[in-house]
């Protein structure tokens, strides 16, 4: 490049925060996806395991957006909702389970959005059969089964994404840029507050099958900390209750290696809240998903804008899933990868010990993913 593009990004260092965000080289630019730098190639061949309300609200309309990628085939033992999923990606195979999809179709990468209690065993035996997986959170509903996953994922040589798409969010990923420019230093706490409406009657995630709160939001909220603090959780303190479902209020108290602290406060139940302070030596500094608060004029307004055209209000679902299909095609490993994943789960698991033994818990047991 001449010096005109070097001009354009700015210093050198400027240069490297535009072309590297969690180990993947790219263009911080609205309209440029990693994914299109490929899609001369013949097209990536991708299976839907699961066609619940995420499928078929982000997953399969995202990924039929992405250039030199074809929804190959799709799966889910519910005829109504194979027939919704089909409707919008009229070109795939219907089959009523992973092993059906697997043994009738050529899939290259499977989304994997199934029931928290079917995650491990739809993971493993994608990883066995030599695909790419993009697992919905939680990796599992047990260290043992998610430990599972991450020994499948690791012998496989596939790429292992984990769907804590937040760290993709404009708002989360400005914070983050403002820690790692040192805008924000000295941490001192995290303050995390995620609630969203009780689910549907029908929902699994209601049931202890399905994890609950615990599972469904903190595991997000406990890999942003991760994320932003650059640093492990080496205590976990947790008070849960099951005020109305299983397990729908959970207050996790953590404290990291690099000596700050941090509370995750998530629950089923009341008005929309998504947020993360953080108290700094220059004060407290609010990153508000709900409110899109945090970025600055104009950024703000191209956010909002483009938020109110992403499924579920979410452009996190559209970003993750390109850097995956990008990931898939080169080879290059994804983050947050199934040692994240696992990571979450471990101190969202210790959250529930702790609270039955109103004693905090040691961490350690799972070996930890990269942060960044």
């Amino acid at each position: 490049p001449g010096r005109g593009f070097k001009s354009l990004l700015g210093s050198s260092s400027k240069l490297q925060q535009n072309l590297k965000l969690n180990g993947h080289w790219f263009f911080q630019c609205p309209f440029f996806s990693p994914a299109d730098t490929e899609s001369h190639l013949r097209p990536l061949q991708v299976g839907v395991i699961g066609c619940g309300s995420i499928s078929t609200v982000a997953h399969i309309p995202l990924l039929t957006k992405i250039k030199g990628v074809r929804v190959l085939a799709i799966a889910d033992p519910d005829p109504h909702r194979l027939d919704v999923a089909h409707r919008i990606a009229p070109g795939a195979s219907r089959h009523q389970s992973i092993d059906d999809l697997l043994n009738e179709s050529n899939v290259d990468a499977l989304i994997i959005a199934s029931p928290t209690a079917l995650h491990a065993a739809n993971a493993i035996t994608a990883f066995q059969s030599s695909v790419h997986v993009y697992l919905e959170k939680p990796v599992a509903a047990s260290m043992d089964d998610a430990l599972a996953v991450v020994d499948a994922w690791h012998k496989s040589g596939r790429v292992g994404a984990i769907g804590h798409n937040f760290r993709f969010n404009p708002v989360f990923a400005r914070l983050a840029s403002m820690i790692r420019d040192g805008s924000i230093h000295n941490i001192r706490h995290f303050e995390s507050e995620f609630i969203v409406p009780h689910p549907a009657e029908s929902s699994w995630r209601r049931s202890a099958e399905g994890g609950g709160a615990l599972l469904d939001l903190a595991t997000h909220h406990i890999d942003l900390v991760r994320f932003l603090s650059n640093s492990e959780v080496t205590s976990v303190t947790g008070k849960i209750e099951s005020r109305v479902t299983y397990e729908d209020h959970a207050v996790i108290d953590l404290v990291l290696a690099s000596g700050c602290s941090a509370r995750v406060t998530v629950a089923f139940g009341g008005a929309f809240i998504d947020r993360i302070a953080v108290d700094a030596e220059s004060g407290r500094i609010e990153a508000d998903r709900s409110q899109s608060h945090l970025l600055p004029f104009p950024s703000r307004l191209l956010h909002i804008a483009k938020k109110l055209r992403s499924p579920m209000h979410e452009p996190s679902f559209e970003r993750s899933l390109n850097l995956f299909v990008d990931s898939a095609r080169s080879g290059i490993d994804f983050h947050p990868n199934l040692d994240d994943g696992c990571a979450s789960l471990e101190i969202a698991l210790a959250a529930r010990n702790s609270a039955a033994s109103g004693l905090p818990i040691s961490m350690g047991s799972c070996k930890l993913g990269q942060n960044e």
